[in-house]
């Protein structure tokens, strides 16, 4: 079996649901220096693209999946 660094050389995007979108977009822009690339609805929620560098980080409004 293979390593992952042999089909890849870094993580692009990465998916998190969160409790309080506002809350979380903060946080990684004051906090961690991410860029805030969009927001946008989702159903009756809404969802934000957060970017630092190359890695961009889905998280959207919302209850945990099943």
């Amino acid at each position: 079996m293979q390593p992952m660094s042999a089909f890849t050389t870094d993580l692009q995007h990465s998916g998190i649901i969160a409790r309080n979108l506002d809350e979380t977009i903060a946080f990684y822009t004051r906090k961690l220096g991410f860029e805030v690339a969009g927001i946008f609805p989702k159903g009756k929620n809404r969802c934000a693209f957060l970017r630092y560098g190359h890695l961009t980080i889905e998280t959207r409004e919302g209850r945990r999946l099943p």
